[in-house]
């Protein structure tokens, strides 16, 4: 089973393609919000690079959020054009699941973050088992004072676009750990190889019912 994988929930346009092996292409780009004059050309060239065709695909994995407004509309909205044209499956993945699911787990503990408004982040914390991060809470909006109150002593990786080192300094906090950038940037491939897992459990979405998730009622574009 073959999987495209779209990401524009940040200023990365990512498109990925995963398969019964893993990785087999991916592809970002980092230009800020021109998610909507990139992502058909970058869809295209990925599946050509491949070696395949749009009618090799058996499904496709989309970003649902939390993330820009405009971003996760473009990304779903070409989605839903080629599921409903190729008659294959989509799955939603949350953009934070996405983004932890390469980070080794070098803490028992990780906040992933991608920015809101100004002063402002959607977080999602998750805990290190066995090799594998799980999280047993929804993502949600909070203010930068708020996250700061409830570091504790205990290390903590940060992990995201939403992550400001230089409000948030590992010299003050000494809890704070942080891994190489390439781990904050939103990835394709991991969209389409999460969504993959989901469409052969079954667990795919409704093309006329499916939106993004926002977390909070929409106040404007990004």
């Amino acid at each position: 089973m073959i999987v495209l994988g779209i990401d524009t929930a940040t200023k990365v346009c990512g498109v990925g393609l995963a398969g019964e092996s893993g990785l087999i292409a991916d592809y970002r780009l980092q230009q800020g919000y021109t998610h909507a004059e990139r992502l058909a050309g970058a869809t295209e060239m990925i599946i050509r690079d491949a070696g395949y065709t749009l009618s090799d695909l058996n499904g496709i994995a989309i970003s649902i959020g939390p993330g820009s407004f405009t971003g996760l509309r473009i990304g779903l909205g070409f989605a839903k054009g080629l599921a409903y044209s190729l008659d294959i499956p989509i799955a939603a993945v949350s953009t934070l699941d996405a983004l932890i699911d390469p980070a080794p787990p070098v803490c028992p503990t990780a906040w992933v973050m991608i920015p809101s408004r100004k002063g402002e982040v959607y977080r999602q914390i998750y805990t290190s088992e066995n090799g594998s991060w799980q999280s047993d809470e929804a993502s949600h909006e909070i203010l930068i004072p708020d996250l700061v109150s409830e570091l504790s002593k205990d290390a903590i990786l940060f992990l995201g676009p939403g992550d400001d080192p230089e409000t948030l300094s590992a010299d003050e906090y000494k809890m704070i750990r942080r891994i190489d950038q390439i781990f904050s940037l939103t990835c394709g491939f991991h969209i389409a190889r999460l969504g993959r897992q989901k469409i052969l459990t079954g667990q795919t979405e409704d093309l006329d019912s499916l939106v993004p998730h926002y977390i909070k009622r929409f106040q404007g574009v990004t």
